[in-house]
């Protein structure tokens, strides 16, 4: 059983300036742990370096170990807009999958506060990074590791399809987001966490508050029940109420086990949301809310 401890973008301190996160695995190799570190450099080519090749000089006062193994050499970095792509030797490939996992979140991690970096890349021996099917390993961020993994050997890829509010709250726009997640978690549970976390893009809006709370969800003869916190009720966010409701229905029912969605909150389906909309029904699929091009 191999774990991956919930290091997200939120931290737990405040980093000052010139201060980031390098993040190892614990002395077992089966959980990320940071280290807040002083960098020299502020030229972010310099700091990239800097930072990666941190990660490779353990620091002798912390039970931590390297998430890259010894035999790993990195070479170079090179920036092209918002992705930087790393460059290691051949040995880098020599790494178990479930390790090289870890090792992929631990550089998103240790990278993702360095300014204009919004992807990364790795190249192996001057080739880009496969994975064991042999397809290539796409660009990647911190975000694209979902936290509180239980079980390496059971962490997969998925792709999901979102649909958020547009610009003006008065229709849907799609967005497609691969991510790495334990297949232990509800996918559906997944997609809601999603749709709180908000959308990529700047030309669309976030339909569900971001600090509601999912109190459980379950599947009865292929209706999903979804019981959130009052907190839901709550979404001030300029977006239409129905716009609002066929966000969560039409991303959960992209799932293909599921037909059709039930809203409660705080497990009662008898409420209406934001006194515009009675959730006492069980929604099917509406794409008429998609934005028309």
């Amino acid at each position: 059983m191999f774990l991956i401890s919930a290091c997200g973008r939120k931290e737990e301190e405040t980093l000052e300036k010139g201060e980031y996160y390098i993040y190892y695995l614990n002395s077992s190799g089966t959980e990320l742990s940071k280290v807040k570190y002083e960098a020299q450099s502020a030229e972010r080519d310099e700091l990239i370096d800097e930072l990666v090749t941190e990660m490779m000089n353990v620091p002798g006062d912390k039970e931590v170990v390297s998430a890259l193994d010894d035999k790993v050499a990195y070479e170079r970095h090179e920036l092209r807009e918002d992705v930087v792509y790393l460059y290691f030797d051949s040995n880098y490939s020599l790494m178990k999958p479930y390790k090289e996992i870890l090792t992929r979140k631990a550089i998103a991690n240790t990278l993702e506060r360095v300014k204009g970096i919004k992807f990364i890349g790795i190249y192996v021996d001057e080739q880009p990074l496969v994975d064991i099917s042999g397809e290539v390993v796409p660009l990647f961020s911190s975000g694209d590791f979902i936290d509180g993994i239980t079980n390496v050997n059971a962490y997969q890829k998925v792709k999901l399809k979102l649909y958020f509010a547009s610009e003006s709250g008065e229709s849907l726009v799609e967005e497609d987001r691969s991510l790495f997640y334990d297949i232990n978690t509800p996918l559906e549970k997944l997609v809601l966490e999603q749709l709180i976390q908000g959308p990529n893009s700047k030309n669309a809006k976030a339909t569900i508050p971001a600090d509601t709370g999912i109190i459980n969800t379950y599947i009865d003869e292929n209706i999903c029940y979804i019981n959130f916190d009052d907190v839901f009720l709550k979404q001030n966010l300029g977006v239409r109420e129905d716009v609002a409701i066929y966000s969560i229905v039409n991303s959960i029912l992209e799932i293909n086990t599921i037909n059709k969605v039930k809203i409660l909150v705080n497990g009662s389906s008898n409420v209406m949301y934001r006194d515009m909309l009675n959730l006492d029904t069980v929604f099917e699929r509406n794409l008429d809310y998609l934005e028309k091009d």
